[in-house]
């Protein structure tokens, strides 16, 4: 799924500093904005060494309750039920939690909760050749923009909105051969584009519209989670309300999160890459 792509930093506290290598908007003469500005020079046999310094990028986080709600059960459901609701509310409130995370990965405002890809002013968007479709083409020049940060392709994926499926479905090359290939990955059978799997969310904008899909590297984003009880990051409590009809449920999920990245790498020819790419319809 799109989460099992994110990086995820658990935090023990609700307020601090994360580094992270800086990462350079702008490269000239080899160098690599993957590299926090190191840089490399020729030495002669037996000169000296250059010295050559790494710069951090501080990443500040607040952890809040971004998630968070009360659950009334009547007590006669309870009583009745022939399978536990406690687990049947757990699972709903982590698929909520997960849900939610999505969401704010893509949409999130940073105010109060996470800061979305989409508002964070790094994105490269790349423009369709014809309205209202998705050809190989712009698949093409989509990845040919992918800033991969660390040169580990796995949790590199197309986030496409599930209205766009006859679009993907419909992309042929010049021989009108599909270029949507089928992969197994960890059980599942899954659609890939350039080697990269397509998973598909309503977090995102709807066909034909900007951002109806997207090619992003997960590890360009940072979820911080205050730790939770049951490794989702999610603090559940349970209410019995002795003398009145309902039981309850609360729960919370502090946590944090956002891009790595704070603008667009510009090579000497102006070519702007981004681990954030985003197909504008």
């Amino acid at each position: 799924s799109i989460l099992d792509k994110i990086r995820v930093v658990p935090v023990t506290e609700r307020t601090g500093r994360f580094p992270d290598l800086n990462l350079f908007g702008s490269m000239t003469g080899g160098q690599t904005p993957l590299a926090s500005g190191m840089t490399a020079g020729s030495r002669t046999e037996g000169g000296e060494y250059g010295e050559r310094e790494l710069t951090f990028e501080d990443i500040r986080y607040s952890v809040s309750n971004s998630i968070s709600g009360k659950i009334p059960v009547p007590k006669e459901l309870v009583k009745d039920s022939p399978v536990s609701l406690a687990t049947i509310i757990q699972d709903s409130i982590v698929n909520t939690k997960r849900s939610f995370c999505i969401y704010f990965l893509f949409n999130g405002s940073g105010v109060g909760h996470p800061l979305g890809i989409f508002n964070r002013g790094a994105i490269v968007d790349v423009n369709a050749t014809t309205n209202n479709q998705f050809v190989k083409k712009n698949a093409s020049a989509m990845a040919s923009r992918l800033l991969n940060i660390n040169g580990n392709d796995n949790n590199i994926f197309w986030a496409a909105h599930r209205s766009m499926m006859e679009d993907i479905d419909a992309i042929e090359d010049s021989t009108a051969n599909s270029v949507v290939v089928l992969a197994s990955s960890n059980g599942r059978t899954i659609e890939n584009i350039k080697g990269y799997p397509i998973e598909y969310t309503t977090h995102v904008p709807l066909a034909d519209s900007q951002g109806c899909i997207n090619l992003i590297d997960g590890d360009a984003y940072v979820f911080f989670q205050l730790t939770g009880e049951n490794g989702e990051g999610v603090e559940i409590n349970y209410y019995d309300q002795n003398s009145l009809t309902h039981d309850i449920w609360t729960f919370d999920c502090r946590m944090d999160g956002q891009p790595i990245m704070r603008s667009t790498v510009a090579y000497s020819d102006n070519y702007a890459m981004s681990p954030y790419i985003r197909f504008n319809d």
